[in-house]
């Protein structure tokens, strides 16, 4: 027999039925129930394949899903770890290159917001939270952009730190390439 889809396994269990109710000699009559005792076999497979199929890819989905968790968790992992690293070389170096830096890189001055006494902060600089969030949230962004409208924020400065910069692969490429 030739391999059959489902769909033509119950089209034509459908015929036979149809067949069954006909006028047959009992010799036709047997030769359409083995048919069809033999598609439900046939029918009970695919089905039986289908659904192992699918409880596979269900398998595969999940282990995808748990995956993508890990790798999530382990990504936050490494970008606080850079975040703190980059930090503690900012406030600790101050600037400085060493001449045996192997690593390249290099300092990019820029303003940035210190807060010296939270408290003494105006309300207007804390994001406005959502009934479902925990408290408003300072927004660096908003002090940030009254410094530089001119105004100055109580409880912050707005000082000039080194920031570092690790170029990407193809911006080191096109400097050796210079």
């Amino acid at each position: 027999m030739v391999k059959l889809t489902l769909y033509d396994i119950s089209d034509e269990l459908e015929s036979l039925f149809a067949r069954q109710s006909e006028a047959l000699t009992s010799e036709e009559r047997a030769s359409v129930e083995a048919e069809i005792d033999e598609l439900e076999v046939h029918k009970d497979v695919k089905i039986n394949s289908l659904v192992a199929h699918i409880k596979s890819l269900i398998a595969l989905e999940t282990a995808l899903d748990n995956e993508i968790g890990q790798l999530k968790t382990k990504k936050d992992t490494v970008r606080t770890k850079i975040s703190w690293l980059k930090h503690y070389l900012t406030v600790f170096s101050g600037g400085y290159i060493p001449k045996s830096c192997t690593v390249p890189f290099h300092w990019q001055k820029r303003k940035q917001v210190k807060i010296l006494d939270e408290d003494s902060l105006p309300e207007w600089v804390y994001t406005t939270p959502e009934p479902t969030t925990p408290p408003p949230r300072l927004s660096l962004k908003k002090i940030e952009e009254a410094w530089k409208e001119g105004n100055e924020i109580p409880g912050t400065a707005y000082e000039e730190v080194f920031i570092p910069v690790f170029p990407t692969k193809s911006k080191m490429e096109a400097n050796d390439e210079q």
